[in-house]
């Protein structure tokens, strides 16, 4: 995930690195982050989640939260 506010500087370097590689890089307008920081924010996201997905976000993995 890139910086919204460096896009375009960053795809532009992205694709100079993937020259002479066989791979394809494709932006994902459809995604989102959202970086929460400080030190009480696990106890003022997990009321907003179930406990397992809770638990799994604060492992510091990739959790992917849909919402119709």
């Amino acid at each position: 995930m890139i910086n919204a506010g460096t896009r375009d500087k960053d795809i532009a370097w992205m694709q100079l690195q993937a020259k002479g590689f066989d791979i394809t890089l494709t932006e994902r307008t459809d995604l989102a982050m959202l970086a929460i920081q400080g030190p009480e924010v696990k106890d003022k996201i997990a009321r907003f989640l179930p406990p397992k997905q809770a638990d799994d976000i604060f492992k510091f993995k990739a959790v992917y939260l849909w919402y119709a």
